[in-house]
């Protein structure tokens, strides 16, 4: 069975939304009216926050290192102040480019390789000849013998380090759209965690090959590449491929993050000159309501400073944790409209965040992160009791599963050497299965994943680019869709009162309801919320087709509702 569709049953759209109480309890556990079964609207007090390696054991020598930049400031402050990266990661050398390209030459010369099936023959052969239109037929990270590829998909695709510091480097797969890629827009994309690896979403969600639970592959007819160039990255250092052989190379903040990962979106479009003109979009989910935000802001304050080489058009995010005491407190009380918990465990957990938003108030970022997340863990272990909490409908914990699969098939030894990653081995770094030993990133994160994206740097992004917010309907941890509607209602935005003031309407795709949502007018851009029907966590997974329509109507700007 496909995990694609694991969770495609049934499940009829608002089923398990009665309210089973007309009284519901707030974050202070004060009884309150309710206003929507699901999202009430009462005003929700939140916590304010003002290069290829060769395969054979021999690493790539390292360029010259990039000066990191070692603020003395907290971690929030360093959110809000954004400052240039000692080095401009754009005057790169390029003689360095042309050298591994004659290397790579000198190596096919000397070192035939083993002539491959017919059917990876003739998809290798597609991949290349399609690459010379792009003019990269002998581009060092070009992808030309993947195996378990489906010959469907017959666009080239790329692969490989881009380094971004001193002994750290990002992995990124990109996947070129199926037609006309020169003319597609690049969506960035994105997994949380922290920690997770974005090969999560090229195998399991929106890539244009999908990893089935027996470890085959097969074509995904909803990928994203049948309308975009898709760029899936290993972000931070330490998630999946990517990598740091320095220990101060982990980032401990997202102020890090963006540098490091602008450094990086820098390097691939320098590699692909092709993409110079294509407006891009960051996309992703989870943890990656932090990511994106903060990149996304780091672009905008380049912007300002008359730097434009990366043309980013929007965001999307699903199932975001952006404010995350607003979304671990919302968390009761989903459960509770969804019927899952009464009023009492709804206010023994309500009492337990009070501990935690103290804490957060007193700056005591960790304690209050571990405080919020043994609340989360004991309303499913001693109440709801179901196994994924990423999914209530699931019946088993598919995140470790999913892992499990990955792993296998990742490091395999024609996988990571058709990738380009030399002897490196894939793991997923955010705790999840058996490949998350160490854990380094989630642990460099953990006084990070109490603080809120501040106000101000939403405000500017609702304001001045294109913003989706999407959720799946059955996503019962904290990065549900009632903290995601609670976020947008405490945040002041130009434009917020007229999007407050349109009805949510329904979402149709071939003349099925695929969710419900709105869009509110910004100053110079556009916010658009979206609940995904008989959905989880993995949107572009549980719901493809209709997240595939998600997608196009964003990219091209077309309306979500009649």
């Amino acid at each position: 069975m496909s995990l694609f569709f694991a969770f495609s049953g049934d499940v009829k759209i608002g089923e398990g939304f009665g309210s089973p109480a007309a009284t519901s309890l707030n974050s202070d556990g004060v009884k309150v009216p309710m206003v929507d079964p699901l999202f009430e609207e009462a005003r929700f007090k939140g916590i304010r926050t003002s290069r290829v390696l060769p395969f054979a054991g021999k690493q790539a020598q390292e360029e010259a290192s990039k000066k990191k930049l070692q603020s003395k400031q907290s971690p929030l402050t360093r959110m809000q102040n954004y400052a240039p990266i000692g080095e401009d990661p754009r005057r790169r050398p390029k003689f360095a480019m042309l050298a591994a390209i004659c290397l790579a030459l000198m190596l096919c010369l000397v070192y035939p390789t083993k002539k491959p099936s017919s059917a990876t023959m003739s998809q290798a052969t597609m991949s290349q000849d399609s690459s010379a239109n792009l003019g990269q037929d002998h581009h060092p990270h070009l992808v030309t013998a993947l195996p378990g590829l489906p010959e469907e998909y017959t666009a080239p695709m790329y692969a490989g380090f881009v380094d971004i510091a001193k002994k750290s480097s990002l992995f990124y797969w990109m996947f070129t759209a199926e037609e006309a890629p020169q003319q597609a827009p690049l969506v960035i994309w994105l997994n949380g965690g922290p920690g997770a690896s974005s090969l999560t979403g090229a195998l399991l969600e929106n890539g244009p090959m999908r990893l089935d639970a027996d470890g085959t592959t097969a074509y995904n007819e909803f990928g994203w590449t049948k309308e975009a160039n898709v760029a899936f990255i290993d972000n931070p250092v330490g998630a999946g491929f990517s990598y740091t052989d320095n220990e101060d190379g982990y980032v401990n903040d997202l102020s890090e993050m963006a540098e490091q990962l602008y450094t990086g979106i820098i390097e691939i479009l320098e590699l692909h000159p092709w993409l110079a003109a294509s407006p891009i979009y960051i996309a992703g989910e989870s943890y990656a309501g932090k990511y994106i935000p903060a990149i996304a802001h780091y672009i905008y304050r380049r912007h300002e400073d008359g730097d434009t080489i990366v043309n980013l058009e929007g965001i999307m995010i699903g199932n975001g944790e952006t404010k995350p005491y607003i979304a671990y407190a919302s968390t009761p009380d989903y459960l509770f409209r969804m019927g899952y918990i009464d009023e009492t465990q709804q206010r023994w957990a309500h009492k337990q965040l009070k501990v935690c938003k103290e804490q957060v108030e007193k700056e005591e970022y960790i304690l209050a992160f571990e405080t919020c997340q043994k609340v989360e863990d004991d309303l499913f272990a001693k109440y709801v009791k179901l196994p994924f909490i990423y999914d209530l409908r699931a019946k088993s914990d598919v995140f470790t599963e999913l892992t499990a699969v990955m792993t296998d098939w990742i490091n395999q030894l024609d996988v990571r050497k058709a990738l380009n990653v030399g002897e490196r081995m894939w793991r997923q770094s955010d705790g999840q299965g058996p490949s998350s030993v160490g854990k380094p990133v989630p642990e460099h994160l953990k006084g990070d994943e109490m603080l809120d994206i501040p106000d101000e740097i939403l405000q500017d992004l609702y304001e001045n680019f294109r913003v989706l917010l999407f959720n799946g309907q059955f996503d019962g941890s904290s990065c549900n869709a009632l903290g995601t509607k609670r976020m947008l209602h405490e945040l002041d935005w130009v434009g917020k009162a007229a999007f407050e003031a349109t009805q949510q309407s329904a979402w149709s795709v071939k003349g099925g309801v695929a969710g419900y949502g709105k869009t509110g007018i910004s100053l110079n851009g556009e916010v658009t919320f979206l609940l995904v029907a008989n959905s989880g966590h993995l949107v572009p997974s549980d719901q493809p087709e209709n997240a595939l329509d998600m997608l196009r109507r964003f990219i091209n700007k077309e309306a979500f509702f009649d």
